[in-house]
């Protein structure tokens, strides 16, 4: 039997992350299978020095732009990083993104 969630994030708030200017929307959890999804949210001017995630990590960027040390990605752009993988980030102005981590 296949089950749908559904969840109308417009009715969920942001919520403050451990880094100043960065803000979180959970959508899909399960720590048992090590994935997870959500929106994420930077103020304008925000932030973060380089580092590294030990999932693999998938970046689609719906409003604004973010600069991850490499590239200036955009609404519709992509990025998919491995484990370990160093990126940081920043933007001059309020960029919305959906980022997803799975175990590999």
């Amino acid at each position: 039997m296949t089950t749908n969630r559904y969840l109308k994030t417009h009715d969920v708030a942001w919520e403050a992350t451990e880094t100043p200017g960065f803000w979180v929307k959970c959508l899909h959890e399960d720590k048992d299978k090590g994935e997870s999804t959500w929106l994420m949210k930077s103020d304008a001017g925000f932030a973060s020095p380089p580092h590294a995630h030990t999932d693999f990590e998938e970046v689609f960027i719906l409003e604004g732009e973010f600069f991850d040390g490499e590239q200036t990605l955009g609404p519709g752009d992509y990025v998919a990083r491995e484990p370990g993988a160093m990126h940081e980030g920043s933007s001059d102005a309020e960029v919305i993104m959906l980022v997803s981590y799975r175990k590999r």
